[in-house]
C-alpha cells in the first residue's frame, strides 16, 4: 500500500507538499499546504503566490468563512501535483494580501481519491481506491472463514422424544 508521509506542524496540523501550475507544468511552483479538513473546496491560496503559475482565471465566488463573514475570491483553475498524481480543479484566489496559507480542501481530498489519516503517531495520505480493495479481500477472507467454519462444525439433529403412545 502507498501511504505518503504527511507532515504534522507544532500545533499537529497536516501539511503536505504540493506543485501547483496552470496552462504548462513549466509553471509549476511548490508548496507546503496545509489540509484543512473544514475547508470545503479544492486548493485555497493567495493571489500574490498564483500570478506566476499561469493558472486560467475563471469567475468569482462568495465564502462563508469561519468567523461567519462572508469573503469574495477570484476563481481560477489549475492543477495540484501531489507526489506525482496530478488532479485538475478549482482554485480559490485570496486577495487580502495578508494571507499566506495555503489550503487543500475536503474537494482535492475526494477527487484525488485519497484519505487522511490522523493519529497521535502522526499522520498520512491514503489511496481510497488501494483502501477499497483491501476492505473487498478482508470482507472475501471474513466469508470464506466463516463457511469454513460451519463446515467443519458437526450438525445437530433436534431432540426427538419418542413418540409412541404407551
Amino acid at each position: 500500500m502507498s501511504a505518503k508521509e504527511v507532515s504534522l506542524n507544532n500545533n499537529g496540523h497536516p501539511y503536505i507538499k504540493i506543485k501547483v501550475y496552470g496552462i504548462s507544468d513549466s509553471f509549476a511552483q511548490e508548496f507546503d499546504a496545509l489540509v484543512d479538513t473544514g475547508f470545503t473546496g479544492f486548493l485555497h491560496m493567495p493571489l500574490t503566490l498564483a500570478l506566476p503559475l499561469g493558472l486560467t482565471l475563471l469567475s468569482t465566488a462568495n465564502y462563508s468563512i469561519g468567523d461567519g463573514s462572508t469573503v469574495s475570491n477570484l476563481i481560477a483553475f489549475g492543477t495540484i501535483d501531489y507526489e506525482g498524481q496530478k488532479t485538475f480543479g478549482p482554485i480559490s484566489l485570496e486577495q487580502n494580501p495578508q494571507c499566506r496559507d495555503v489550503l487543500i480542501g475536503m474537494e482535492y481530498i475526494h477527487q484525488s481519491k485519497h484519505m487522511l489519516v490522523l493519529c497521535e503517531a502522526g499522520a498520512v495520505m491514503l489511496d481510497m481506491e488501494e483502501m477499497a480493495q483491501i476492505a473487498i479481500k478482508a470482507r472475501e477472507a471474513l466469508e470464506q472463514s466463516k463457511a469454513a467454519s460451519s463446515e467443519k462444525s458437526p450438525t445437530i439433529s433436534p431432540n426427538v422424544e419418542n413418540q409412541n403412545p404407551n
